[in-house]
């Protein structure tokens, strides 16, 4: 690798050869804490063979769209075409060319919010015994009519994630709080790192907040504190507990 040239390097990357090198195998050495598949990604994005990154010109969305319906995922002839990676042909498809004008750029409507939430508790459900379910937010964005595309949709349902999350956090009583703080108090963590939040909430008698109710809350109560970065948790609930 090291007497090769950009150009070079670009190539091998982008070989189609089974060639019996060690070059993959000595990227990965380098970076063993990160997996072959997420080094193979990296490079291919860092050391790419095609003409154009970047900003998508409105002439180039028709012709992806014409591509993508005429071969039918075959990304790799669409980008050689494109003079694109193909990763970035499929990103663009699916995340802005595929819904057309029928794509909303507006706020978001509480009866798109009802109905994104139906569409996905609906896929929810068809996956209730597997113990990691996946949400195809391609799937999504059709069964919301293409009115919004996969990662409007992905983006959204975080947002109501992180309100709902909030709002319920914020329900956490008094008498809760002060358990809480003790408990972090008794357990003597420093680095919220160390802080399993799960195994606390198992702790608590009522067994009615979960482990990230008690993370968002003691975050909100944190965030009163100034310079709280600088304070571990023994001073942070220390100070919070004289607070309340």
């Amino acid at each position: 690798i090291n007497n090769m040239t950009r150009r070079q390097i670009c190539e091998r990357v982008w070989s189609n050869e089974r060639k019996k090198d060690d070059f993959w195998e000595s990227l990965h050495k380098v970076l063993p804490y990160r997996t072959r598949a997420s080094v193979y990604k990296h490079v291919r994005r860092s050391y790419h063979i095609f003409d154009v990154r970047g900003k998508w010109t409105p002439e180039e969305d028709v012709t992806l769209g014409r591509l993508a319906q005429e071969k039918d995922g075959q990304w790799k002839l669409i980008g050689q075409e494109m003079g694109r990676m193909p990763e970035d042909c499929r990103d663009r498809w699916r995340n802005y060319v595929k819904c057309g004008n029928n794509r909303a750029q507006n706020k978001w409507q509480d009866s798109e919010e009802e109905k994104l939430k139906n569409v996905i508790t609906e896929i929810l459900n068809e996956q209730l015994n597997s113990p990691a379910p996946i949400i195809n937010w391609t799937l999504v964005s059709e069964k919301m009519g293409g009115t919004r595309s996969r990662i409007q949709c992905r983006y959204k349902w975080n947002k109501i994630l992180k309100r709902d999350a909030l709002a319920r956090a914020q329900t956490i009583d008094l008498n809760d709080r002060i358990w809480l703080l003790t408990k972090l108090q008794e357990l003597r963590f420093l680095p919220e790192t160390e802080i399993d939040w799960d195994a606390i909430a198992s702790l608590h008698p009522k067994n009615f907040w979960t482990g990230n109710d008690f993370k968002i809350c003691y975050e909100k109560m944190r965030s009163s504190i100034r310079d709280f970065k600088k304070k571990n948790v023994m001073e942070i609930s220390s100070i919070l507990l004289q607070d309340l």
